[in-house]
């Protein structure tokens, strides 16, 4: 009898125990009903979708506010967030504001964002339906990430829906404080990197974060000689370099000066640009040099020397690299005019005719490397094969003609090949030349001749510049010859 005793009273724990179970453990529809329905008066969490490939698990937006900077108001952000529920307990994971790498300390110890996160870390204010939450916050080298959970065991569906309500407001009051410090602490962190003293600076990322214009990445330019910062960029259209030298750095700009220019316009024309340089360097520069760039064939460079010996402040550096931008576009028209003068790169001229010489300097495709041919009318031809196309290319007195020939296949009609052709550059490049005209190629009775002319100033009602016939040739070169000819 104590035996049959002792198993009623197990039996009916076990009972208990199950009735309890069942009674608080949530389905996952009503996890995706508490979800949804937390906050509906307001849709403060939206975009509730399940996750594909993952049970009981949803992606959604916490709607929060960003922080206000100076040139935006505060605005509306939803927080990319994911909720899983495991039987027992919720699992939150959620991207927090972008934060600084250089800050992220300073951030997470300043004081509103410092308290909000002890708060989630072990939330236990006993009115909230939140308490028992904890939580930790790590950074992934771009933004905060939130990661925590709570338990739901012996809570009801308006339990959970109140805890979710409350989730969201305080991970959105979490959001503001992050996003309002980093704004805050990146100020001061810049603040304190222009106020220090330089007498060197042989850290790339520093002297990016005191130059503070024109550098990043993508112009970095990677040499054994500027390891500590190499920067090409541009200041209107003003092709420009920068070089960090540790105890000095150099501003330099360069000028297109051409490849055929000899020795003693050179020599002249290096005068006229020392002369104009020294008349006024820019504050922070010390001393110049003029001359041809180290890499770049008919390409001229002033180099501008700022020394760091007597320690400037980095926001004076920063003065320095901003007036440079100003001398830029105050001394370039003076340095045009002596380009003009000696060596003016053909690509800026307006077109009206072109030397031999001239032609191949604009199209700078090795054409000074090929014999050059004698044509009647014209100053300079040129033939070659590129790619399985045979080009003929002449530069006549009053226009550039663009051409190829192509020898059909034994038995391919030679009318219907030309008229194939003059209907396709009709409905693929009717605009793409001044005029066309597709011929056998002299005698030879298999050979078409497909040529595009591209007329001169003398012949246009518009201006033709050296940019648009280089651009010309390089498409008829490598996009419509090539089509054109594999039609045939």
């Amino acid at each position: 009898m104590k035996c049959n005793n002792f198993s009623m009273a197990g039996l009916a724990a076990i009972l208990f125990l199950s009735m309890s179970f069942s009674a608080y453990a949530f389905t996952s529809s009503d996890i995706f009903e508490a979800i949804i329905t937390a906050h509906q008066n307001d849709k403060s969490i939206a975009g509730v979708n399940p996750v594909q490939g993952k049970n009981n698990a949803w992606d959604m937006k916490f709607l929060a506010k960003t922080a206000p900077t100076d040139e935006q108001d505060s605005v509306d952000f939803g927080i990319p967030t994911r909720i899983r529920y495991t039987g027992s307990r919720l699992y939150i994971t959620q991207q927090l504001a972008n934060v600084d790498p250089r800050i992220v300390e300073r951030v997470r110890h300043e004081g509103t964002v410092e308290s909000q996160l002890n708060l989630l870390a072990n939330y236990d204010a006993m009115m909230s339906d939140l308490s028992g939450f904890t939580a930790e916050v790590k950074h992934d080298g771009q933004r905060m990430i939130l990661n925590g959970s709570i338990s739901v065991a012996g809570k009801t569906l308006d339990e959970v829906r109140s805890l979710l309500v409350d989730l969201r407001d305080e991970t959105a009051s979490l959001y503001y404080a992050i996003d309002d410090a980093n704004g805050e602490m990146l100020q001061e962190y810049f603040e304190g990197v222009l106020d220090k003293d330089y007498s060197s600076i042989f850290d790339v990322q520093t002297f990016v974060e005191v130059m503070g214009h024109g550098f990043s990445q993508d112009n970095q330019v990677q040499r054994k000689e500027s390891e500590l910062g190499h920067w090409a960029w541009s200041v209107a259209d003003v092709e420009v370099e920068t070089i960090n030298q540790g105890r000095s750095f150099d501003e330099i700009f360069l000028l297109p000066t051409g490849e055929n220019v000899s020795a003693y316009k050179k020599e002249k024309m290096f005068a006229e640009i020392k002369r104009r340089v020294s008349t006024r360097l820019p504050k922070g520069a010390k001393s110049f040099v003029v001359r041809p760039h180290t890499l770049k064939s008919g390409v001229t460079v002033v180099v501008l020397h700022y020394p760091l010996n007597k320690s400037p402040k980095g926001d004076d550096i920063r003065g320095y690299h901003e007036k440079f931008i100003q001398y830029i576009s105050n001394i370039y028209p003076d340095m045009e005019k002596i380009l003009k003068k000696y060596a003016t790169p053909v690509v800026k001229l307006k077109i009206k005719s072109l030397t031999a010489q001239e032609f191949m300097t604009l199209m700078n495709d090795g054409l000074e490397k090929l014999p050059m041919y004698e044509e009647e009318g014209a100053s300079g031809q040129w033939k070659f094969k590129f790619k399985n196309v045979a080009y003929i290319i002449t530069n006549y007195k009053k226009n550039m003609t663009l051409s190829f020939i192509s020898t059909l296949p034994i038995g391919r009609n030679v009318a219907d090949s030309i008229a194939a052709v003059e209907a396709d550059i009709e409905r693929n490049f009717e605009s793409f030349a001044d005029d066309y005209e597709v011929t056998m190629y002299k005698s030879n009775k298999r050979t078409i001749w497909v040529k595009m002319k591209f007329n001169y100033g003398v012949l246009s009602s518009s201006e033709v510049t050296g940019k648009r016939l280089k651009e010309r040739y390089q498409q008829f070169v490598y996009d419509v010859a090539p089509e054109l000819q594999s039609r045939l």
